[in-house]
């Protein structure tokens, strides 16, 4: 059940009713207003560098930018992306060849054969020492005479070169009288017990040229080597692509909004959020205040809230000038709205004030005559010298003109009269202010 509380006080002068607030309520005779209440925040302004188009969708792209350093080379070929830089080179893994400077032939023919064995390097025949220990005599000489015409015995032939040669650059003829003879080859690189190619053969009536191509290779190289062109009396083992990439960066900036944590009318230093507010609902019934009609004042010991009952909390201003009589304003201020009245001053302080100056003005006056008494004596005195001559005058006239007397005399003291009455009000005002 609503309960109004109506504030109303029993007395002989007019009072008006004024609509002041509403107060929030659950029950009937409601009115409902509506408060808009806003997020609000401040910005700071975030910067970065991305990659054009991968940026964050709030953050807005400017004009500076800067290029990457470029990758390191790898054998993944980058996506593609916008302003990105791609370069590519070739890879080139080489097995560096051992130099050759021995070969050893072995014949497993029981039989003599004639045999025709010769070396090229380049085209051109070399200079080599041999030996064999179960070779017929010279044997060495007449299978490289390229004649054809000796038949030799030969177990394991060795051939020395007097110089070291790469493996490509050698070729070998072989020929047999007969067929189906066995033999192999080896080569060497500084002595027997480094074996870089061998391969074994069978002989047919063919001349056979070999190159090192035909050989099977041993420890034919020295270590694998990396290059990025061509290089020749190499053994190229492996070729491919390697890439590397570099991206143009753009700046972005994007104004971050840090919000106050919960939704106000106002928040002293914070932007406002238009777009995002909530609306409150602020359910009231309607609270009274009663006003004096007429209000009037005649002394300074007055109260402006004397004049109003309620029991809303409000503030009082006016312009009251106690000490000048006349219509002043008085405003009553409530949360929700201001009340202002008239207020008329009427007091005996005018009357008093006008008193006390006149008052003060004639003690000014007083002081003067105090300060200049002796003058003012010598002047009396003078004024009276003067009257007592012009009387001593006119008693000689008189007398001579036989006219009475009785009026000079009269007048004479009347001014010595109120001479002494003007000495003692002196004195008596003297005494006074001591």
């Amino acid at each position: 059940m609503l309960i109004i509380i109506l504030l109303i006080f029993v007395t002989k002068v007019i009072a008006k009713n004024y609509g002041i607030e509403y107060r929030p309520i659950e029950e009937l005779n409601l009115k409902v207003d509506e408060i808009k209440k806003y997020r609000f925040y401040k910005e700071s302004k975030i910067s970065a560098y991305f990659i054009e188009d991968e940026n964050p969708t709030f953050f807005e792209k400017k004009d500076d930018f800067y290029y990457s350093d470029y990758s390191e080379w790898s054998l993944n070929k980058p996506m593609l992306k916008k302003n990105r830089e791609i370069k590519e080179r070739d890879v080139y893994i080489y097995q560096k060849l051992k130099k050759i400077k021995k070969f050893l032939i072995e014949v497993f023919d029981e039989e003599e054969t004639v045999l025709e064995f010769s070396l090229k390097i380049n085209g051109f025949s070399v200079n080599t020492s041999s030996f064999c220990r179960t070779c017929s005599p010279n044997a060495y000489m007449y299978i490289q005479d390229e004649s054809y015409n000796k038949a030799v015995k030969i177990d394991k032939m060795s051939i020395e070169m007097n110089d070291y040669y790469y493996p490509e650059e050698f070729k070998f003829k072989v020929m047999f009288n007969k067929e189906g003879v066995n033999y192999k080859i080896t080569i060497y690189g500084d002595n027997e017990n480094d074996i870089l190619y061998e391969n074994n053969y069978v002989s047919d009536l063919s001349l056979k040229y070999i190159t090192i191509d035909g050989f099977t290779p041993y420890n034919a190289y020295e270590e694998e080597i990396i290059k990025y062109e061509e290089t020749p009396n190499m053994k190229l083992k492996e070729q491919y692509k390697e890439y590397a990439y570099r991206d143009k960066y753009f700046l972005y900036e994007y104004m971050y909004k840090d919000y106050y944590p919960t939704y106000e009318e106002e928040v002293n230093g914070y932007i406002k959020d238009t777009n995002d507010f909530i609306t409150e609902k602020k359910y009231s019934y309607l609270e009274q205040a009663f006003i004096k009609d007429k209000i009037v004042i005649n002394n300074e010991n007055y109260d402006l809230k004397d004049y109003i009952k309620t029991s809303l909390p409000f503030e009082v201003a006016s312009n009251i000038d106690i000490s000048k009589n006349g219509t002043y304003k008085v405003k009553y201020i409530f949360a929700g709205k201001t009340i202002e009245k008239d207020v008329q001053v009427k007091t005996n302080k005018e009357y008093i004030d006008d008193l006390e100056r006149k008052l003060k003005q004639k003690d000014e006056e007083i002081k003067d005559v105090i300060l200049n008494k002796d003058e003012i004596i010598e002047r009396l005195e003078s004024n009276i010298k003067s009257k007592d001559e012009i009387i001593s005058k006119k008693k000689v006239e008189k007398s001579i003109e036989k006219q009475p007397i009785l009026p000079v005399i009269l007048i004479t003291m009347g001014v010595m009269i109120l001479i002494f009455c003007i000495i003692k009000s002196i004195k008596d005002n003297v005494e006074l202010k001591k």
